[in-house]
């Protein structure tokens, strides 16, 4: 059984730590000690399957990813990554349905899943519902307020939409 390690009680320090002032390189080193422990499990077997949907992924073998991270929702469906990154394959193969519904899922384990929130985001702008993106990628830059693509892409939306409503 694999740990759900959105639980872990180092993340709501690491939470609290975004919300100050933070140097981009002290901000970058909170973002990345969260994913660490987001994308750890207890469990041997669900470590290696990420390994490997991870670098299937990053490979452009998406078939391959998603049989991984398919089998880690199956063993561990309260380990949100597992979930995440089924997301995000999902979404790169273009299976925007499939994708938000795990998001959701994510979502319901870690509120604060500022990846998953953004992806959620980014999902809406894909299918061309730019108002509800715009709400859901606030809401990553309300949790990680140190998100400078987030942020580019809801000023882009922003200005797109003030167009819109004139």
């Amino acid at each position: 059984m694999a740990a759900a390690d959105q639980n872990d009680p180092e993340l709501p320090a690491l939470f609290e730590r975004l919300q100050q002032d933070l140097t981009p390189r002290e901000a970058a080193e909170v973002d990345r000690r969260i994913w660490i422990l987001w994308l750890h499990s207890e469990d041997k077997t669900i470590n290696r399957l990420m390994a490997q949907g991870m670098i299937a992924m990053q490979r452009g073998a998406l078939d391959r990813a998603l049989e991984r991270f398919n089998e880690i929702v199956e063993r561990a469906p309260d380990f949100a990554e597992g979930w995440n990154k089924r997301a995000t394959v999902l979404y790169m193969m273009g299976r925007h349905r499939e994708s938000v519904a795990d998001v959701r899922s994510v979502l319901n384990l870690e509120p604060r899943h500022y990846g998953a929130l953004s992806g959620l985001g980014m999902i809406l702008v894909a299918i061309g519902r730019e108002e509800e993106a715009l709400e859901w990628l606030r809401r990553a830059l309300e949790v990680n307020p140190y998100l400078d693509g987030v942020r580019l892409l809801t000023d882009q939306i922003g200005e797109r939409l003030k167009g819109k409503r004139i």
